[in-house]
Parts: structure tokens; sequence; C-alpha cells
């Protein structure tokens, strides 16, 4: 929603090049941090610079999507991304 419009020539990332972007990388945000494993789980911290949760799930691409679902330590509810 916040990206800049794609060049008309663009085309989709095929599956493979979508889990090479995020397979054995950390994704680096403002308030949270999380680990891409290339077994397909997740590890992730939320809260900077204090550590508010921790939190564990799962990471797949299904075409040229990405999408990921974790839960934090403590808490019941299941997010997804």
């Amino acid at each position: 929603a916040w990206a800049d419009k794609l060049p008309k020539d663009a085309v989709k990332l095929t599956a493979d090049e979508v889990k090479a972007i995020y397979s054995g990388k950390t994704g680096i945000w403002k308030v949270s941090s999380i680990y891409y494993a290339p077994d397909g789980t997740i590890k992730g911290i939320f809260g900077k610079p204090k550590i508010t949760a921790t939190f564990k799930g799962t990471w797949s691409v299904s075409g040229n999507e990405m999408c990921a679902k974790s839960k934090a330590k403590g808490d019941p509810k299941i997010y997804t991304d």
C-alpha cells in the first residue's frame, strides 16, 4: 500500500525468487525483527530498544506472495502477515 508504482514492464517474481529473497535473512523494522529460516520457520522479537515479546511461527510462499503466521509467547492469538 505504501510502495511506489511498478514500471510498466515489471513482471511478477516466481515463487523460487520470492523464497530466495526471504530464506536465511532477517527483516529489521522499527519495532520488530524476524528471522526467516530456510526450513520455513520464523522467530523474532517485538519491542525496541526494550524487547516486550518474542514470537515463533512459519512462513511460506504461494505464487509471488509470502505469508507468515506467528504466535507470541504468552499470547493465544495467531498473527498473519
